[in-house]
């Protein structure tokens, strides 16, 4: 009897002790909890039911392994599930959209919400050795906005140029921070973006705390920045073919495809506010004879020198394309 009563109150102990633990842990919900609690009180008594035949010290043993051993299990199965989950959203949202200030504002928005006490989340595109900003997202909501110009010798290019991911557990003791304003703290990861070999950006998340990035957080990232650099790559490529569609080959001016669109938007533009809208069409005189005098090699420089020369004396607002129909024709919007 006296045992049995042993027995039961490390039982009891065990219970308690895992009911603080539990408790105290903020990465679970309360609904969790309460499913886990109730799962240990089950393993409880169970061993109060079938391990009489041991003293309390190995029932109590026994009992706090095998709340460990589910508890663990349990954790596991959530981590992977909400890791699916993350994966699955992650592919729905870089798919959705070939637009490429879309597809970085989705992957912005994804990094924060992967990582616990995540500040802010950057992209820079890189291209031809340069990195070019493309989008952020602070903790307040901000968009769009630099954090800071990358550094020659700091994080983004470090990543870049290395092809490497880097960790800074520590901004204010790390080298690659030396030198960087004192109001600058916390933690951050700089993730290269690569896709077939080639990086096409660098993502960096920063933290409002020190420390180091969980195994869980380190994997969704590397899962986030592999979907994001085929969607960028993807964006890109769409957005290439896309300007090849409206771009004339010869000159590198918006073709008539291009102006008949602009033409569209600045009509509605002008009716909606009652403005005036000007269309200026030019014509090369003689054009024809230089071709065939001197050749089309020729004559297709004389018709970029042009270009260029009208192209220096236009003003922001103005759009110049080559619209070919019968003969050469350069169309002109003025707003």
């Amino acid at each position: 009897m006296g045992d049995m009563t042993d027995n039961q109150s490390s039982y009891n102990q065990v219970f308690r002790r895992a009911r603080e633990i539990i408790e105290n842990d903020p990465s679970i919900t309360q609904e969790e909890k309460n499913a886990i609690l109730k799962l240990i009180q089950v393993v409880v008594d169970t061993a109060s039911a079938s391990q009489s035949t041991l003293n309390a010290g190995e029932t109590s043993n026994l009992a706090a392994l095998e709340i460990i051993s589910r508890y663990s299990l349990l954790s596991m199965v959530k981590q992977q599930a909400d890791e699916l989950d993350a994966l699955k959203r992650i592919s729905l949202n870089l798919t959705s959209s070939l637009d490429l200030k879309a597809v970085l504002d989705t992957v912005v928005t994804e990094a924060m919400r992967l990582v616990k006490h995540a500040g802010s989340a950057h992209i820079y595109l890189y291209s031809q050795e340069q990195l070019e900003f493309g989008t952020s997202l602070s903790i307040n909501g901000e968009r769009g906005i630099p954090f800071a110009s990358p550094r020659p010798n700091g994080l983004t290019y470090s990543v870049a140029k290395s092809g490497e991911q880097i960790v800074a557990e520590d901004i204010r003791s790390h080298p690659l921070f030396d030198g960087a304003p004192l109001d600058w703290s916390g933690s951050i990861i700089g993730i290269p973006l690569k896709f077939d070999n080639s990086i096409v950006g660098v993502m960096n998340l920063s933290r409002t705390i020190t420390g180091q990035f969980t195994n869980a957080e380190l994997r969704l990232l590397g899962l986030l920045a592999d979907q994001a650099a085929m969607a960028i790559f993807n964006a890109n490529r769409h957005k290439g073919l896309k300007d090849l569609a409206n771009t004339d080959s010869m000159t590198g001016l918006p073709n008539r495809r291009a102006l008949d669109a602009r033409l569209q938007e600045e009509l509605r533009y002008a009716m909606r506010t009652a403005t005036h809208l000007s269309v200026v069409m030019m014509d090369l005189d003689g054009f024809k004879t230089v071709n065939d005098t001197y050749g089309h090699s020729f004559g297709d420089e004389v018709l970029r020198n042009v270009f260029s020369y009208l192209s220096e004396k236009m003003r922001a607002t103005d759009f110049l394309a080559r619209y070919q129909f019968v003969g050469e024709q350069t169309g002109k919007l003025e707003g």
